[in-house]
């Protein structure tokens, strides 16, 4: 049974982690990440990034950063 669903946005969702307290999950999907409140989904924030190739999302143990691992390689 379905839970809860969360739209990815733009396209598909590339990576996903949740902030340490587990309020809250975070994805990357197309060249943005977004963040939602897990009690109803809704969308909390979101931010775009420089390139659509979100790889590796996470937290640090206090929640106080969050690490964004990307494919983007300018020249």
């Amino acid at each position: 049974r379905e839970l809860l669903s969360i739209p990815t946005g733009r396209g598909e969702t590339q990576a996903v982690t949740f902030t340490p307290d587990g309020r809250e999950l975070v994805h990357g999907a197309s060249g943005a990440l977004h963040w939602h409140e897990l009690e109803q989904g809704a969308e909390v924030a979101s931010l775009d990034l420089a390139d659509d190739g979100v790889v590796r999302l996470a937290y640090s143990p206090d929640g106080a950063r969050l690490a964004v691992a990307s494919t983007y390689l300018p020249l």
